[in-house]
């Protein structure tokens, strides 16, 4: 399992490297010339897996898939083989689908039932209900990189993401406490906070966790329901 100890990251008690480095495996973004972008190295990644890089304390696994490849995934398996794998080596799985199906491109509306669109929605929910990150990326392997540091800052908890959903992250939240990130459910101090995150052993568990969870650990009834609704 890739960790981070100190400075640096690891896999096993193998040393990959510093912490501050994209890692990605040689047969990926190869249209980007070995050693010509500062802060991205290609290695021979373990297990295969695509990219790695630390975001806050955590270490995020990025499988990348350009459209087409996904189709091909998803209809041979290689796809569900592909996640557990990353699901089980990192703190923060993410599938990064890159541009958009060449016969999608001309659908404006959804209005219409699509077997076949369907087929990979639906792998794709299934994912994301597992806890892993679904996140939208360029075609052009060049700009992979940037779009991996657009997203950073929010994979480490750096921002405060419900409360981007209801329109009112005017200041991003700063790390006071564990759990602080919860603190933006309305009825959620940092008792309560802390508690959950303890608890649950992470932040992300404790907002996937089922409502009863926290039903029974003592939290309001009118505080699960706000967590919900955030979540929607």
């Amino acid at each position: 399992m890739f960790k981070v100890k100190g400075d640096y990251l690891y896999h096993n008690n193998t040393l990959i490297g510093p912490k501050g480095v994209l890692y990605v495996d040689y047969n990926e973004l190869t249209d980007i010339p070995k050693g010509s972008y500062d802060g991205l190295q290609h290695i021979t990644m373990p297990l295969r897996v695509d990219m790695v890089f630390v975001s806050g304390d955590k270490v995020v696994g990025v499988e990348s898939k350009k459209a087409k490849d996904l189709i091909a995934s998803v209809h041979q398996h290689r796809l569900a083989r592909q996640m557990r794998t990353l699901m089980s080596e990192v703190d923060v799985p993410c599938l990064l689908v890159r541009g958009v199906p060449r016969k999608w491109r001309g659908i404006k509306k959804m209005n219409m039932f699509n077997e076949d669109m369907f087929e990979i929605w639906s792998e794709l929910v299934k994912y994301q209900a597992l806890g892993v990150f679904i996140l939208p990326g360029p075609a052009e392997d060049s700009l992979v990189p940037k779009w991996l540091g657009y997203y950073r800052p929010i994979l480490s908890g750096g921002r405060a993401a419900v409360a981007a959903l209801k329109q009112s992250d005017v200041k991003p939240s700063k790390a006071k406490h564990k759990g602080w990130f919860l603190t933006n459910i309305k009825g959620i101090g940092e008792r309560i906070a802390t508690k959950l995150h303890n608890h649950f052993g992470s932040t992300r568990d404790a907002l996937l966790a089922d409502p009863s969870e926290w039903r029974e650990l003592g939290v309001p009834k009118a505080i699960v329901d706000r967590k919900k609704e955030a979540l929607k």
